[in-house]
């Protein structure tokens, strides 16, 4: 297992995908400052409040879009590329690449979201925001890594797509397509029962106040928690009966 870890670690090292995930997240912290300062140029910059525009973005902008990009980059590529008939055919397990690729990927999403959480302290910081506690980062931290639990739990289901499409493609269409299920969802009070909504629920919902206001609950915690497992189940079922030839 290890090998095969190592194996899918050692490719990751050599994409660029990595590199441009990590830019465009860079990027999304960059136009959540900017944009602060276009809609309310007159409002103080605190660090509550640009600490709490990363989460945001994370929950409702980029993260769905992103994390299924590194994903369809994991599962995807290896049919697009032409080099999934040597992971079928290694003397290997097959449940070990899906394992070793699950893992990957968790670290993938981990380092994004970290890279987001340091780039907006350090737009906190650059601005001179006012408010500054370690209370806020630690509840910034928590929140984030939760939002990012969630959006990870979906994931599964995004590699199956993947595989499924042999590409990118269809796992594109099908994130940004969820993305505005999710968006939809989050105005019209819903948040707490579509897994790509529930992300938003974490900062209070999406929507116009007291209107889309959401918590998950244990129902929430179990629709989530069932998808992820059916897409596991899936995706190695897939991976176990897949042609070699693919």
């Amino acid at each position: 297992m290890l090998r095969v870890l190592r194996a899918e670690l050692l490719k990751l090292r050599r994409a660029k995908t990595v590199v441009w995930t990590v830019v465009v997240v860079a990027f999304f912290a960059s136009m959540s400052a900017w944009g602060a300062e276009t809609w309310a140029p007159d409002a103080p910059v605190t660090w509550a409040g640009t600490l709490t525009s990363g989460t945001v973005w994370l929950a409702g902008w980029w993260g769905v879009l992103v994390f299924s990009l590194a994903a369809a980059h994991l599962f995807g590529a290896e049919f697009s590329d032409g080099t999934a008939s040597g992971m079928l055919t290694a003397p290997v397990p097959r449940s070990r690449f899906v394992a070793a690729k699950l893992l990957v990927l968790a670290l993938w999403v981990l380092l994004l979201t970290l890279v987001s959480i340091g780039a907006h302290i350090a737009i906190a910081a650059l601005q001179g925001a006012d408010g500054f506690a370690w209370r806020l980062v630690g509840e910034n931290l928590h929140d984030s890594l939760l939002v990012a639990l969630l959006l990870y739990l979906t994931l599964p289901v995004v590699a199956l797509v993947s595989m499924l499409g042999r590409g990118f493609i269809a796992p594109m269409l099908f994130s940004t397509a969820v993305t505005v299920a999710g968006w939809t969802a989050g105005f019209l009070g819903w948040s707490e029962w579509l897994p790509w909504s529930m992300p938003a629920t974490v900062l209070g919902g999406m929507g116009p106040p007291g209107i889309a206001e959401a918590e998950l609950g244990p129902a929430s915690w179990a629709i989530t928690l069932a998808m992820f497992v059916a897409g596991l189940v899936a995706v190695f079922v897939y991976v176990e009966r897949a042609d070699v030839a693919a």
